[in-house]
């Protein structure tokens, strides 16, 4: 089963990472050109990232990449995130890689984040969407994917605005 997940944001947060300001950012993306050459993108991917540090988990924001490639292969700014899921997964990260590899990027996109707790032992992979945003299928095909070989909790985090408490069954949800 991939669940899914409804969260708020703040309306005056986005205003102010569209306007530029970077507080909502995790240090460790300072230097990701993700966040200098498309100033106004992934809102709410950072909000997800703290929303869920801010409850224990480690949280990355990644692509395939990050899960496949080897450590010296890697992006700097994506370099702590990676080694840390290494760690936590070990062997079965490893016996992911053999058996999906490269080829998952042919049929599969990669869920937006990766979150993981230690104690007590928990792995998710969430896509996020806007309230009313359509869940593409070669996304519904990363949650899979990650769920089938990783026995990880594979949801989509829906984000609407703080106080728009319509009942979330009433959005048109496209899947």
């Amino acid at each position: 089963e991939i669940r899914e997940e409804v969260l708020t944001f703040d309306n005056v947060d986005q205003e102010r990472w569209t306007g530029g300001d970077k507080a909502l950012l995790p240090e460790e993306y300072k230097d990701d050109p993700r966040f200098t050459k498309q100033p106004r993108a992934h809102f709410l991917e950072m909000s997800a990232v703290n929303h869920f540090r801010s409850a224990g988990f480690t949280a990355l924001y990644s692509g395939w990449y990050e899960l496949w490639a080897k450590s010296e292969n890697r992006k700097p700014w994506l370099e702590r995130g990676a080694v840390e899921l290494e760690a936590f997964l070990g062997p079965e990260l490893e016996a992911f890689r053999k058996v999906v590899g490269a080829q998952a990027e042919k049929f599969a996109k990669a869920p937006d984040l990766v979150v993981w707790k230690k104690d007590p032992k928990r792995l998710m992979f969430c896509e996020v969407k806007q309230k009313n945003e359509t869940v593409s299928q070669p996304e519904w095909a990363g949650l899979a994917l990650v769920k089938g070989h990783l026995g990880a909790d594979a949801r989509v985090l829906r984000y609407c605005e703080l106080g728009d408490f319509r009942d979330p069954r009433k959005w048109k949800v496209r899947c």
